[in-house]
């Protein structure tokens, strides 16, 4: 299994397309499965961990919940497959790049999350969204 660390600047052509950093590529073989969720970065997952998400997704007992329904809903609906061309190159559907608010021929963070990429438009976003979680999640309880 793939592992992801680390912080990269990469460029954004203005046609979405993007050039995976070092021997990435090697990691994703062939395809990448994009994904948006809600918050405003796009995640890259290779195949394994794609499949691993979907198996869990399987196994949830078959409740008549509809907040379960809509999660599956919505992750089943935002996952898409990408090629990956030669040298690690892949491109970003304009659906994706709308959702992170990336315009294209900027230069981009993109973060490694151990089984997964994060791709951020930017550094300061990127320490904003950082910000924010770290004061909601470390300061519960002080009051």
């Amino acid at each position: 299994m793939s592992r992801f660390i680390g912080t990269y600047h990469v460029k954004l052509e203005e046609t979405g397309r993007l050039r995976l950093p070092g021997d990435m590529a090697d990691d994703f073989g062939d395809t990448v499965y994009l994904y948006t969720g809600d918050e405003p970065f796009i995640r890259i997952y290779p195949k394994a961990e794609r499949d691993r998400i979907i198996e869990a997704l399987e196994n949830l007992p078959d409740l008549p919940d509809e907040k379960q329904e809509w999660q599956l809903r919505e992750l089943g609906g935002s996952i898409n497959e990408v090629a990956v061309k030669g040298k690690g190159r892949i491109t970003i559907p304009k659906v994706y790049r709308d959702h992170g608010g990336f315009e294209g021929g900027e230069d981009i963070v993109l973060i490694g999350c151990v089984r997964y990429l994060e791709l951020w438009k930017s550094e300061e976003a990127y320490e904003a969204e950082r910000k924010r979680h770290r004061e909601r999640l470390f300061t519960r309880g002080r009051d």
